[in-house]
């Protein structure tokens, strides 16, 4: 189980190529609210999607 969210360096899609070779993938994603006290929220989107990718090893 690796948790991530969208706001991470490493694209969705690189992270899902990289894992599937290992075994089978699949990924569950969950919107939440941007953290409120950040200083720069301004730029920041309102909402993030944290992935949760969920790995079973040949």
């Amino acid at each position: 189980l690796l948790s991530y969210n969208c706001e991470g360096f490493v694209k969705k899609e690189i992270f899902l190529k990289r894992l599937s070779t290992l075994g089978k993938c699949r990924i569950l994603e969950q919107k939440y609210n941007t953290f409120r006290a950040s200083r720069n929220l301004k730029n920041r989107n309102i909402h993030l999607h944290e992935q949760l990718y969920i790995l079973v090893k040949n």
